[in-house]
């Protein structure tokens, strides 16, 4: 979700305006316009509807590991970020799902995946 749009340098301008009253929802990772705009909404309602929009689709089921990544790209404070993960992770453990690692940062993602321990 975004309360903002990149601008693009390519471009020079947002890709798309929002009020200051709305998010975008399902935003793309290049700033595309996402699924629908709406008005803002609490922490824990958008993390439930992201996570119901991956969990829910996918096949996952009790039992099933995971990894867990919040990225702020950049435009997001580490500790609000720490607070959307915390809702994250207690909705997954709700559903029988765990957290087997976590990514959350506020910058382009540098991670680099490892096998299982």
């Amino acid at each position: 979700m975004a309360l903002t749009s990149c601008t693009p340098p390519a471009k020079g301008s947002p890709l798309f305006d929002l009020g200051d009253d709305e998010m975008e929802m399902g935003v793309g990772i290049h700033g595309e316009p996402g699924r629908r705009r709406e008005k803002l909404a609490s922490a824990d309602a958008i993390v439930d509807e992201l996570l119901e929009a991956t969990a829910g689709d996918l096949p996952f089921s009790k039992g099933d590991q995971v990894a867990l990544m919040i990225n702020g790209l950049g435009g997001t404070p580490i500790s609000e970020l720490y607070i959307l993960y915390g809702r994250a992770h207690e909705q997954l453990a709700a559903r029988g799902i765990t957290v087997r690692r976590n990514y959350v940062a506020s910058t382009a993602p540098r991670w680099t995946w490892r096998a299982p321990l």
